[in-house]
């Protein structure tokens, strides 16, 4: 829009979130990590002072091909060679949506998930998860839940007195009946934890690219004159050390979701 247009702040989010006392939960209803999950040896950890919960979408969709490759295949690839490097120093867990068909997300600590773990551990946890297909709906919300649940977790060990990050890889909007406001505001908490939420949006997600950008914390703008949101320019990677990198990007080719998530985990 050129500058006769004044564009006008949205509101990030219209829902109320309760923050409940430490170690009580995130939004309100939310549940602590369990006590045998919060005891687990720090050894299994890496060394380094990063911790990544990658949040990854496994639905029906992710089976389309991209550059003539599943985009499951091809973000699994990606988390897989980001690693690489740093398999001492990382911590990593990985919490996938749907389980199965539906719109069922199980806990971190439940199988199917891989709990935080040293980087090395989880390549080998991540390879075995190989066996499992892409089905079902697209449970953002059930998700960000267990998400939730899972800093929670690691706020009890400690990893959130160092860097944190939430990073969200799904290729369309939630299927479930979700309260996208809901979704803002658990990202919001976050935030308001220390932690950096980055959100990737696959092909098939540009129907929800101004949800993913309020997830990702970007503000949107409204054009007055016409009531359209306007939608930042959501860049083609994340780059290393760069403290002005944006929360969203849609990366137009897979070497781009190769190069973003090398820098994330590092």
């Amino acid at each position: 829009m050129t500058g006769t247009v004044t564009a006008l702040s949205l509101s990030l989010c219209a829902c109320t979130v309760e923050v409940q006392p430490e170690g009580q939960g995130g939004l309100e209803g939310a549940q602590p990590a369990s006590a045998s999950n919060v005891e687990r040896d720090r050894s299994s950890l890496g060394s380094g002072d990063l911790t990544v919960l990658m949040v990854v979408d496994r639905s029906g969709s992710m089976m389309y091909e991209w550059e003539g490759t599943p985009k499951w295949q091809i973000a699994r690839n990606a988390i897989d060679q980001a690693i690489v490097g740093v398999e001492e120093e990382l911590t990593i867990g990985a919490l996938l949506f749907p389980m199965e068909a539906g719109c069922n997300v199980a806990a971190l600590h439940e199988p199917g998930q891989i709990d935080f773990q040293r980087g090395g551990s989880f390549q080998e946890e991540w390879a075995d998860s190989a066996v499992s297909y892409p089905a079902g709906a697209t449970p953002l919300g059930e998700a960000f839940r267990q998400a939730d649940s899972a800093i929670l977790q690691a706020e009890e060990l400690g990893l959130l007195e160092q860097r944190f990050r939430v990073v969200v890889i799904t290729d369309g909007e939630p299927t479930c009946g979700e309260d996208p406001n809901e979704l803002v505001a658990y990202a919001d908490l976050w935030r308001e934890k220390g932690v950096e939420v980055r959100v990737m949006g696959l092909p098939g997600s540009s129907g929800a690219a101004a949800l993913l950008n309020r997830i990702a914390g970007v503000e949107l703008f409204e054009d007055p004159r016409t009531g359209e949101v306007l939608v930042p320019d959501a860049g083609a990677r994340w780059e290393e050390g760069d403290p002005d990198a944006p929360g969203y990007i849609a990366p137009p080719s897979g070497d781009d979701v190769d190069g973003s998530l090398h820098s994330v985990v590092r």
